[in-house]
C-alpha cells in the first residue's frame, strides 16, 4: 500500500490504484509510519496527537501526545514502540505494551528518525547537533561525527544494522558504527565514502549486504560497493538535473534514481561491473560470496 496526506485526511493506495480514506479530522496529519504488520500505520498530527489507524476499518486510537506539532515519527521493526518527537525539542517513546511513555533525551528539535532494523536502536537528526543514537536499552544520547559542529541529515542503516550513513553537507558520505560505550563523546565517522565532485543529495542502501547507491546536485549516480578499507564506486551518467531520489527494488537487482526535471532511471545492478582496487594479494568477495575480483584487477570470477 502506499500512504499519503493530504489537509485533514489519510490515504491509502493499492497497487490498482484505489483509494481508501483513513482519517478525517481537524487536525492535520504531518508524519505518517506504517507499522510492520503492514495493516496499520502511525499518524502524527499538527495539534501533537499520535494516534494508530487500522488500514482496514480506518479507526483511529489514540498512542499518546506532544507539546507541538510532530515533526518526525518512527516505529520500531518489531512493531512494540514508537518514537514521536515535536517541534519543541521534545520526543517520546511509546511503548505500545506497556502503554506508558518514555521521555527521550535530544539535543535540540529532532526532524528525523531511523530506526536500525535489527532494532537495537535509532538515529536521529537533530537541527542543533547533527546525527544522534540511541540506543534501546538505556535509550542514552550519542552524538556521532563532530558534535554541534557536524551538520548531517538523511540517516539510513544497512539492512543488518552494522553501519549507519549520514550526508554531511559536502561531496562525501559519512559512515558509523554506532555504539553506546563513550556517552557524551562525539563518536568519529569509522570511514568515509569519496568520489562525487559535487554535494550528495541523496543515499540508500540496498535491501541486503552492503551495496549502496547515491545521487549529487549535478545529476551524478553512483553504484558503490561498501567495505571497511577498501569501499568503491561506479558512476552511472544521464540524468541532466540534481538528484533528489535513489532506491532499490526489494529483490536487489534493480536501482532507481529520479533527478529534479522529473526524469527517472532504473539501473540493472551488475555488482562486478563496478571498478574495484583490490591489492593483487587479496582477492575480494562480496558479501555473499557471488563474485570475485582477482589479482589483475581486471579479472571477474
Amino acid at each position: 500500500l502506499l500512504v499519503a496526506s493530504d489537509g485533514s485526511t489519510v490515504r491509502a493506495w493499492d497497487r490498482s490504484g484505489h483509494a481508501r480514506l483513513l482519517a478525517e479530522g481537524t487536525r492535520p496529519p504531518l508524519q505518517i509510519a506504517m507499522m510492520p504488520d503492514g495493516a496499520s500505520l502511525v499518524v502524527g498530527a499538527a495539534d501533537g496527537s499520535v494516534s494508530r489507524v487500522e488500514i482496514a476499518g480506518g479507526n483511529a486510537t489514540p498512542v499518546g501526545r506532544e507539546a507541538a506539532a510532530i515533526a518526525a515519527l518512527a516505529v520500531a521493526p518489531d512493531g512494540t514502540q514508537i518514537i514521536a518527537a515535536d517541534a519543541g525539542a521534545h520526543a517520546h517513546v511509546y511503548d505500545l505494551r506497556l502503554g506508558t511513555p518514555r521521555e527521550l533525551a535530544t539535543d535540540g528539535v529532532v526532524t528525523e528518525l531511523a530506526w536500525a532494523p535489527d532494532g537495537h536502536g535509532v538515529a536521529a537528526r537533530s537541527l542543533r547537533a547533527g546525527i544522534e543514537f540511541h540506543d534501546r536499552e538505556s535509550w542514552g544520547l550519542w552524538l556521532l561525527g563532530g558534535g554541534r559542529d557536524f551538520e548531517a541529515r538523511a540517516p539510513v542503516w544497512t539492512a543488518d544494522g552494522r553501519w549507519l550513513a549520514a550526508l554531511s553537507g559536502g561531496p562525501n558520505i559519512s559512515v558509523f558504527t554506532p555504539n553506546a560505550t563513550r556517552p557524551g563523546h562525539p563518536q568519529p565517522p569509522a570511514f568515509e565514502l569519496t568520489g562525487h565532485s559535487s554535494d550528495v543529495t541523496v543515499f540508500q542502501f540496498a535491501p541486503a549486504g552492503y551495496a549502496a547507491a547515491s545521487g549529487d546536485i549535478s545529476g551524478a549516480v553512483r553504484a558503490w560497493s561498501v567495505d571497511w578499507d577498501r569501499s568503491s564506486s561506479h558512476q552511472l551518467l544521464g540524468h541532466r538535473a540534481p538528484i533528489d531520489a535513489v532506491g532499490f527494488t526489494p529483490d536487489g537487482q534493480r536501482l532507481i534514481s529520479r533527478s529534479s526535471d522529473g526524469e527517472i532511471r532504473v539501473w540493472r545492478v551488475h555488482l562486478p561491473a563496478l571498478r574495484m582496487e583490490p591489492s593483487p594479494l587479496a582477492p575480494l568477495h562480496d558479501p555473499k560470496r557471488r563474485w570475485l575480483v582477482g589479482g589483475d584487477r581486471k579479472s571477474v570470477v
